[in-house]
């Protein structure tokens, strides 16, 4: 039978240093990593936006270097049937950013669902089809330009929910004492040091779920990579478009209208552009066609305003309109689309309308 012999010197004794030895070589390890993790985190900066976390970016090169102002964010505690303006809504709704805007502009109450709450939007509809809601009040649809013919092509198609309003979310700003805004996924910050050593001057570089392109012009953003933008994959699905797909979604839409206006309500669709198509001109080599959904939502009288150009309008004038580092716009950029949702036209001014113009949310 075999055995193993023990470490044996040659003195004769046992290896006693071996177990701290190793210790050593685990703690050193240890340590080695966690400061190069540590230092990484302090370079790369802490993640704020959500294209700058899921593409792996350094959000000290895209986070916006001027600050935004403080967001007024709406109760989203009204009666469903006080309700001025009733929401259902995605991401860029969800933060109620917009509708608190639109309060304090316009008096009006608003009240918002959001789509995983609500299951689609045709199980919206016909649930709000059968509640009691406030003369007059405008019902309001609104969706990212990306999502807007899997949305709404297919209307029928829904699973059978109670929706639920969204939860009103506050940021106070403070941070606790042990939030030190320092990642410890050491595997995400060597992918952030690849991507920034990777991607130099590339005309488009991909990374995940993100495309970052090179731009014409540096004064769009107030971030230090100014001459990039990112924007996510999926905007370019709707190079896959269809014109009856778009005519079924602008069909379905117009039915919903005439449902709403037979009971004594508005009805109206807000999409919110995608990054892509709002910043296209200035990208120096585009990887999207831009759709003509916006304008014909205004032109089938759908919608006040033709969002994309409005919002191609504000960019040019509102540096950060949409946050260098994310999907959405800012606190800054949602007071302008509110303003502009209060007048029917768009305006680069946030003050409150005079009056509403015809065919605003009032």
């Amino acid at each position: 039978m075999t055995t193993t012999s023990p470490i044996v010197h040659a003195s004769g004794g046992f290896d006693r240093q071996a177990p701290l030895v190793f210790l050593r070589w685990i703690v050193a390890t240890f340590l080695l990593l966690g400061g190069l993790n540590i230092g990484l985190s302090l370079r790369f900066g802490a993640i704020r936006g959500d294209l700058a976390r899921v593409g792996g970016f350094a959000e000290r090169d895209y986070q916006p270097g001027v600050r935004q102002a403080d967001a007024r964010i709406a109760p989203n505690t009204v009666a469903l049937a006080d309700a001025d303006v009733i929401v259902l809504g995605d991401s860029f709704s969800n933060k109620l950013l917009w509708q608190g805007e639109l309060e304090a502009l316009t008096g009006q109450r608003t009240l918002t669902f959001q789509y995983g709450q609500s299951g689609c939007a045709s199980n919206w509809l016909q649930w709000l089809h059968a509640q009691k809601l406030k003369p007059g009040a405008t019902v309001l649809v609104e969706s990212s330009e990306r999502s807007f013919v899997s949305r709404y092509n297919q209307m029928a198609s829904c699973p059978k929910i109670t929706p639920v309003a969204v939860h009103r979310h506050l940021e106070s700003g403070a941070k606790s004492w042990f939030d030190t805004d320092i990642s410890l996924d050491i595997v995400y910050q060597v992918r952030v040091l690849l991507n920034s050593v990777r991607l130099k001057t590339q005309d488009a570089y991909l990374s995940g779920e993100v495309v970052n392109v090179a731009l014409k012009r540096s004064d769009r953003f107030t971030d230090h990579r100014a001459d990039r933008l990112m924007y996510h994959i999926d905007d370019e699905g709707k190079n896959d478009w269809t014109a009856t797909q778009v005519a079924n979604a602008l069909s379905g839409l117009k039915g919903e209208q005439a449902a709403f206006a037979a009971s004594g309500q508005k009805f109206a669709v807000l999409v919110m552009p995608d990054k892509s198509s709002v910043y296209r001109d200035d990208i120096v080599a585009p990887r999207i066609r831009t759709s003509t959904v916006t304008r014909d939502l205004a032109a089938a009288g759908l919608s006040s305003l033709d969002t994309l150009a409005c919002f191609r309008s504000l960019a040019t004038t509102l540096p950060d309109f949409y946050l260098p580092d994310d999907t959405h716009t800012g606190p800054d950029g949602f007071r302008l689309v509110a303003a502009s949702l209060a007048r029917g036209q768009c305006t680069a001014s946030a003050a409150a309308p005079a009056a509403p113009a015809s065919g605003a949310l009032n």
